[in-house]
């Protein structure tokens, strides 16, 4: 996406929020994403479809906020949901039973909640530790390890890691790296551009948004798709989103995480 005139200049942040993922409606011209309400699509034979088949997998506004997202996150892949903890468990769904995971110690209560209460029963282990300083992330690392879960800033004692040292450790020993970031993404916090390949915006009740850089359709997109948790405007016209609608695993904590 680069600038019309001559020089070819890259569009700044603030024009990328207004025009990435929002092209000028086909049809009328307009200039503002409509809200596209339908459910279902016309086919023009069984499978045939001008690129969406049905609303829980493609909406065109759902798709415009999430090319948008994915543009100014530095991403060639979004997709949003109906909330921060629903884009988590998506997340979650890419691993199996008998993965670890290596959580930051001071996390979002509902995270922490959704891996103790719910993934562990799924056979998943997870180690919670301070990860201020990026050697804590290398004695915490097991055979297993499949996945590093970082919040920065932290929830609620606003901790800050460096990123980029961790994700350099993970990708290391063949771990994926997500993000957990808040309001102050992607504009002073790009979890991509500090080479974390898999950042979860959390933004509570109102939608949550996953961002990947790979050149593949993601395997988010499955897991995100067939249980129906995306973003469905539909559900809540007025904002154009919607609300939230095996062995125990082993943890290994110094203490409690925070947890509000």
């Amino acid at each position: 996406m680069n600038h019309p005139d001559k020089d070819d200049k890259p569009l700044g942040f603030e024009t990328r929020a207004i025009h990435a993922g929002q092209q000028p409606d086909a049809a009328t011209g307009a200039v503002v994403t409509p809200l596209y309400l339908t459910s279902t699509y016309a086919h023009s034979s069984p499978g045939v479809h001008q690129g969406y088949e049905y609303t829980r997998s493609h909406n065109p506004t759902r798709k415009a906020y999430e090319d948008c997202v994915a543009n100014l996150e530095g991403a060639r892949f979004g997709f949003a949901f109906a909330s921060g903890s629903i884009a988590t468990a998506t997340v979650m769904h890419m691993l199996a039973s008998g993965d670890h995971v290596v959580c930051c110690d001071d996390m979002y209560g509902g995270t922490y909640r959704q891996f103790e209460q719910v993934f562990t029963h799924f056979g998943l282990d997870f180690t919670y530790t301070d990860l201020s300083e990026p050697a804590a992330l290398e004695r915490a690392l097991l055979p297993n390890t499949k996945m590093v879960w970082l919040e920065s800033p932290s929830n609620p004692m606003m901790k800050l890691v460096d990123i980029a040292a961790l994700s350099a450790i993970a990708h290391a020993n063949g771990a994926f790296v997500v993000v957990l970031g808040r309001g102050e993404r992607p504009l002073s916090g790009r979890g991509l551009g500090c080479a974390a390949p898999s950042p979860a915006r959390h933004r509570g009740s109102l939608c949550g948004t996953a961002s990947k850089p790979r050149p593949r359709t993601p395997r988010a997109a499955v897991p995100a798709s067939v249980p129906g948790a995306c973003l469905r405007g539909r559900l809540r016209s007025d904002r154009g989103t919607s609300t939230r609608s095996s062995p125990s695993a082993t943890v290994v904590r110094p203490g409690p995480p925070s947890v509000p």
